[in-house]
């Protein structure tokens, strides 16, 4: 399990290539759970080709800000 946290303040570019590569290199599951689920297309294009390798990827994220969380698979 590798767990990234971040935020406004930090290091957005380097954080994405390092959950980019977590996807990629996956080779049973993926769990993405944030507030704000935007993704870039090379976010998109990492999460269906793990997909399409029978990888289950699960993305949780909350319905409103300071709601109970749902949960969104692909």
């Amino acid at each position: 399990m590798q767990i990234i946290s971040s935020g406004p303040d930090g290091a957005t570019e380097q954080i994405k290539r390092a959950i980019i590569k977590i996807i990629s290199s996956a080779q049973n599951d993926v769990f993405i759970q944030t507030p704000y689920y935007i993704p870039d297309q090379a976010f998109t294009e990492a999460v269906l080709t793990a997909v399409m390798s029978d990888v289950k990827v699960s993305c949780y994220v909350t319905r409103h800000t300071g709601q109970e969380d749902r949960v969104s698979g692909y």
